[in-house]
């Protein structure tokens, strides 16, 4: 999936649900960096209900989107 495409990105089954979003739509990502924020436009290639490390329930942070930035930076 995301090795098959240099924009593609992983986002959460509950991203896609809350915001009547599919495979295959695009969607704007800011990624905060060391170096300050990058705004990204990626293509949803794929999504998960969970990921190692990360907690789906954690209210302090933003959800989790999964992609190749070394493509992007």
């Amino acid at each position: 999936m995301l090795r098959h495409a240099s924009d593609g990105v992983l986002v959460p089954e509950s991203v896609l649900v809350e915001n009547a979003l599919n495979i295959g739509d695009p969607v704007h990502v800011n990624v905060d960096l060391e170096d300050g924020p990058v705004a990204l436009d990626m293509t949803i290639v794929g999504s998960f209900r969970l990921w190692p490390g990360w907690n789906p329930l954690q209210t302090d942070s933003g959800p989790l989107f999964v992609g190749n930035l070394r493509l992007h930076v």
